[in-house]
């Protein structure tokens, strides 16, 4: 509506030039919230010490283009670093990686030491979310070839219908179900 708003045609009439005047406020008014909402939970999930939370909240900015705040970045890759230890599992790796390759502060992560127990399933992840994290890549001896294209986040989302597992893992609800009715 705004952009049309531009229109010559629209834009002779001095009432609906009120309009997209108020439109324009509203819309500045709203994005400005949903900013400082975006912020505040991001921060709140530092609070609380939910790193995944915050890391998978940072990378995904209400409006595209947003600078992230360098205090809220700051103790966002503080808490992210300290996550990363050599002790924590390697599931704990994953998903921390999962998260922080599309966070803003993907770049900027270096964990404490490389982990004690690497799986397949890490070594993995590792190699999927090199051209985000080559610093991480580089820690596991994973090559990163030149022009490698950015890996995308992995879709999370109920088990697939026909039973053979999916985005969410394992049978379906319904194939659960018919297995314990025909037993």
């Amino acid at each position: 509506v705004l952009t049309a708003a531009g229109d010559p045609s629209i834009a002779r009439d001095s009432s609906t030039s009120a309009i997209v005047e108020q439109l324009r406020e509203a819309l500045a008014r709203r994005q400005e919230q949903e900013l400082q909402l975006w912020f505040a939970d991001v921060d709140a999930a530092l609070a609380i010490g939910r790193v995944i939370r915050a890391l998978r909240l940072s990378s995904q900015p209400p409006k595209a283009g947003v600078v992230f705040p360098a205090d809220i970045a700051t103790r966002l890759l503080d808490s992210t670093n300290a996550t990363l230890t050599p002790i924590e599992s390697p599931d704990r790796w994953i998903a921390v990686l999962e998260a922080a390759a599309f966070s803003p502060i993907r770049k900027m992560v270096t964990p404490m030491g490389a982990p004690t127990t690497v799986t397949d399933e890490l070594r993995a992840t590792v190699e999927r979310i090199g051209p985000a994290m080559p610093q991480i890549a580089a820690m596991f001896g994973v090559e990163v070839p030149d022009g490698a294209p950015m890996p995308r986040p992995l879709r999370t989302g109920p088990p697939r219908r026909d039973g053979q597992g999916g985005a969410g893992g394992g049978t379906d609800v319904n194939s659960r179900m018919m297995m314990i009715r025909t037993r």
